[in-house]
Formats: C-alpha cells, sequence, structure tokens
C-alpha cells in the first residue's frame, strides 16, 4: 500500500512506464548505495556552484532591488542570448534539487533494508535526447506523474471524448491534459506560497504544450519535404549521418531558446514578489575568496 501512495513512477508495477524511464539498477545493495552517495555529493557541489552564476543576476536575488522596481531587473529584461547560461544554470539547479531529494530517499531506504536498489532507476533520462520540447518533458525530465496524468488523459481522449487511440486527436487531447494537470498542481504549491503567484505555472506549463504542438507540425512539414527529396531523417539512431548530426545540433538550440523565452514567465512573477533568493555555496564563496586573496 506505501508502494501505491508513493511510488508516483509506479516502480515494479504493470503500470511502469518502462519505455520512459532509465534502466533499474542492479540489485548489489553496497554498489547501490556506495555509487548512490557519490551521485549526492556531485550534485550538491553542482547546485553550489550554479549559484555563483545565478546570484550574480539581479533576476534571481530579490534582496538586491525592491520587488517594486521596474522590469528591467527581471530575467526578461535580459537580451535573449545572454540567457542562455542562466537558463542553462536555473535548468542544472533543479534538476540537481530534485536529484539530491530523491538520492537521500533512496540512501535511506535502501540502507535500511526497507526496498531493493531495483526500484531506484535515476530520476533522469538522457541529457542527449532533449533536442526536442517533447522528449525533454516526455523522456529527459522526471516522469514522476507521468502514470496519472496518461491514465486521465487516455480517459478524457479515449473514453469520455471516444477519440480513437493512435490518432491526432486523441494524442493531442492527452497531450494538453497532461500539461493543463502539471500547471494546476503547480499553481497549488505557489497559491500556499503566495496567491498572487498562483497563475505563472499555469501560464509556464500550458505554453510547454503549444511549444510541442508548434514542433511537431514543423517537424511533419519538414520530413515531407525531405521524404519528396528521397532523404529520410532519424536522428538518436546509433550511426547518425551528419545530416542527421545536424538535426540534432539544430533541435538543441531550439530547446535552449525556447525556455530562454518562456522561463521568465516562471522566474519573473516569482520575483516581483521577493522569492528569488539565491546566495552563493559554501564552496562557491570559499573558492571566490581565495582567489580575491590571490590576485
Amino acid at each position: 500500500m506505501v508502494d501505491i501512495a508513493y511510488g508516483v513512477r509506479m516502480i515494479g508495477w504493470v503500470q511502469e512506464p518502462r519505455n520512459y524511464l532509465p534502466p533499474h539498477p542492479p540489485p548489489s545493495r553496497q554498489g547501490f548505495l556506495w555509487k548512490t552517495f557519490l551521485k549526492s555529493v556531485f550534485h550538491f557541489v553542482t547546485i553550489d556552484f550554479t549559484s555563483l552564476l545565478l546570484s550574480g543576476s539581479l533576476a534571481f536575488d530579490s534582496r538586491v532591488h525592491d520587488p517594486t522596481d521596474g522590469p528591467e531587473t527581471y530575467l526578461a529584461a535580459v537580451p535573449l542570448l545572454r540567457r542562455v547560461p542562466y537558463i542553462l544554470g536555473y535548468a542544472i539547479s533543479a534538476g540537481a534539487t530534485i536529484s539530491i531529494t530523491h538520492n537521500i530517499t533512496a540512501l535511506v531506504c535502501v540502507g535500511l533494508g526497507c526496498s531493493s536498489p531495483t526500484l531506484w532507476p535515476d530520476m533522469w533520462g538522457r541529457w542527449g535526447d532533449a533536442y526536442t520540447v517533447r522528449k525533454l518533458w516526455g523522456q529527459t525530465w522526471h516522469q514522476l506523474m507521468r502514470p496519472t496524468f496518461t491514465g486521465l488523459g487516455r480517459l478524457v481522449a479515449n473514453k469520455f471524448l471516444k477519440f480513437p487511440r493512435g490518432t491526432n486527436r486523441s494524442s493531442y487531447t492527452q497531450l494538453y491534459i497532461a500539461f493543463l494537470l502539471s500547471g494546476i498542481i503547480h499553481c497549488a504549491a505557489d497559491f500556499m506560497v503566495e496567491k498572487r503567484m498562483a497563475y505563472r505555472s499555469f501560464k509556464f506549463f500550458l505554453l510547454q504544450a503549444v511549444a510541442i504542438t508548434f514542433e511537431d507540425f514543423v517537424i511533419y512539414v519538414v520530413k515531407g519535404l525531405l521524404l519528396r527529396r528521397g532523404t529520410e531523417l532519424k536522428p538518436g539512431k546509433v550511426h547518425e549521418s551528419w545530416a542527421e548530426a545536424v538535426v540534432r545540433v539544430i533541435g538543441y538550440c531550439w530547446v535552449i531558446i525556447w525556455f530562454c523565452l518562456t522561463l521568465p514567465v516562471w522566474v519573473d512573477e516569482a520575483n516581483t514578489l521577493g522569492f528569488n533568493n539565491i546566495d552563493r555555496g559554501p564552496s562557491a564563496r570559499f573558492l571566490l575568496d581565495a582567489w580575491k586573496k590571490l590576485a
């Protein structure tokens, strides 16, 4: 019963989304504990050093200005390409924070003998697969809510609306329901912190569904044009051609630019209310202070 209540990824159950999760770890308890401990240390250091980057921007430190200041102090005011390191740093920091929580829980459960190492696959898929917004959210990012969202999406699309499975109507109905539910869940958390912040998550997550719809259309058109010329692209295969590698690079650029455009929706509304207070971590402070002394 505990597994059902708290195992939101449904690991070990028939509902587990096996095609969208990393491989299960081997059953070696000692090896798992040591590897998970090292990963926890790595993620802690990662958070520490990304804080050095983020704390240097007004967009991530509400204490250095008054929340009533103008928009020039927010991430949306930073030129688009200059947002890239902040976007990457914010994503890495968020991912490492979630990973630490997962790793510590795994260390406790496996260390006490309450759980098997095989039930603790990594939180994240391969970052190299995140060359579309769909793949980023559907394979690389944590899949904590996938079983729940998938089940509810199919219920609405296939049972209530009677859309046949495998059709675009069914697929996109499930897509928008998943991001709608994700927005609502995050809105609830925002509302508990500050009522005025309640709609930032809703806007941000619905925009992700719009982006996926847009990129699906672009991919459909481009594939159609290339097939007329006898070219078929399958990025992600073991033996990639140079053209498929170019597609991946273009995809990475698109994903980064998309989040440069939309992450301010998430960050800046919290900033206006004074909730982005990122300090330099202890390791980063020590090295920075040591560098200043040597300089």
